[in-house]
């Protein structure tokens, strides 16, 4: 079945809710023919092609291979993943010169795509002036491609010196996208890293003027751990946070496309059968209290 025509409703007379469209997150690529069969909108995830903990030369040799495969299905590529996430010691700046060189090559394989989105978040800064100093240079790369760079919020991750690190709250980087005010940033809200942090009201809070400003994508996954789950929108989700999903949704000032990402195709068209049924069009936008 296809579903191209599919798009998130938010209430019993199942009006279509602006222009976010749906698609899939794509970690398999020797399933690229099944997923491009069941969504017209995909995204390419670069975590296994991207393994900045063992970079090495050869890495570069993989990701050709990888560009090679998803060639074919450019047509509905709108977004590539790049899981910029080194050791903290190695950080934005490539400080690791063969790091910085896998970056390079996957920001060329954007522009060739050539995609709309890519998709990335910081490394995990211990102050604020660190995390901008990561973020203007991912301005800097989406300047460079003339393409829309959007940057996600975080899971939680705390250590013993500095407790909970920036950035994981999306209003953390709304705030910091508005200093910079570059028109090819974004916010790419993922909802399981939100749900994630154990502030889980504050995480899901999305009533903000800078946030529904900013944001430009989504990644739209269920958890019910500290850890990046990637779990089906489900029955078992929490009401609350396909409320404020939806309420952001309604309120944000731009459009795009919410990625289901999930770790398996069958996965995601779980997640898309289930936002078609009663028990979620029935759920009213709301903002979480």
């Amino acid at each position: 079945m296809r579903h191209e025509n599919v798009s998130i409703r938010f209430d019993r007379r199942q009006i279509e809710m602006k222009k976010w469209k749906l698609g899939a997150s794509v970690k398999d690529f020797s399933k690229l023919d099944e997923y491009a069969r069941h969504f017209d909108f995909l995204e390419i995830d670069l975590e296994k092609a991207m393994d900045f903990f063992n970079a090495s030369p050869t890495s570069i040799s993989e990701l050709g291979s990888v560009a090679e495969a998803i060639m074919p299905y450019k047509e509905k590529i709108y977004s590539v993943h790049l899981r910029y996430n080194p050791a903290p010691e190695c950080g934005m700046g490539g400080i690791d010169a063969t790091i910085r060189d896998l970056y390079v090559f996957a920001v060329d394989l954007i522009r060739e795509i050539p995609v709309r989105m890519f998709v990335t978040h910081t490394d995990y800064p211990t102050n604020s002036a660190q995390f901008e100093e990561q973020v203007r240079i991912l301005s800097h790369h989406a300047d460079r491609l003339s393409t829309h760079l959007a940057i996600e919020n975080l899971c939680d991750r705390k250590d013993k010196t500095h407790g909970y690190l920036t950035p994981r709250n999306p209003r953390d980087i709304a705030e910091l996208l508005e200093k910079i005010g570059n028109p090819f940033l974004g916010l790419c809200i993922d909802t399981g890293h939100a749900i994630s942090n154990a502030a889980l009201t504050d995480s899901l809070n999305w009533d903000n003027d800078l946030i529904r400003k900013w944001v430009s994508h989504f990644h739209y996954n269920d958890n019910t751990t500290r850890m990046d789950a990637h779990m089906p929108i489900s029955s078992a989700t929490d009401e609350r946070i396909i409320a404020s999903f939806k309420h952001m949704l309604e309120q944000s000032a731009n459009s795009g496309v919410v990625i289901f990402e999930n770790r398996k195709l069958g996965e995601a068209i779980q997640s898309l059968g289930f936002v078609q049924t009663p028990a979620y069009v029935d759920i009213a936008p709301a903002p979480m209290r």
